[in-house]
């Protein structure tokens, strides 16, 4: 169960964070997938498009990246992104038909893609994911990571005098 909790909290929050972003900004202008506000014309198609398409894409990438990045925070926005990305290409290639102007537009979208990709990522990376706080056994250097076990051994290595030591 729990190589499936990190890509269900990612998919859930995705999905909770497209419908109210839908609700929030029924334009689109700001929101990944918005509601213009008419009703929908069955018979052209591509008005489904956005929801039809881009909303089952998003949700198979993010659910990808989410197994693969596991609990690497950058890796996992990269591949909200990238989910994000794709998902706008293919639902302008439903739209359009043309795999030039759906890459093209796909471009438009990343900068609603950060923000949402930062929301997405931080969630799975969190303690609702079952992560833990830093302990200080399991991490010898503390909270600096730059800074390796054994740093302090090269001033006597050089002949220079110890540093102090730490309490």
């Amino acid at each position: 169960m729990r190589r499936f909790r990190r890509p269900i909290i990612a998919v859930s929050t995705a999905s909770v964070l497209v419908l109210v972003q839908a609700i929030a900004d029924p334009t689109g202008l700001l929101a990944l997938v918005g509601w213009p506000g008419g009703a929908l014309q069955w018979s052209l198609g591509w008005p489904l498009a956005p929801y039809a398409v881009f909303v089952p894409v998003l949700i198979a990438v993010v659910w990808w990246a989410a197994v693969r990045a596991g609990e690497r925070f950058w890796t996992m926005f990269a591949g909200v992104v990238l989910a994000v990305l794709l998902a706008q290409a293919a639902a302008c290639l439903a739209m359009t038909g043309d795999a030039a102007v759906s890459a093209w537009a796909a471009g438009y979208v990343t900068a609603k893609a950060l923000p949402a990709a930062a929301i997405v990522a931080r969630r799975p990376a969190g303690r609702a994911a079952g992560r833990r706080g830093r302990s200080s056994k399991a991490d010898p250097c503390g909270r600096r990571p730059w800074r390796s076990a054994s740093w302090h051994r090269w001033p006597r290595v050089r002949g220079g005098a110890a540093p102090p030591t730490r309490t």
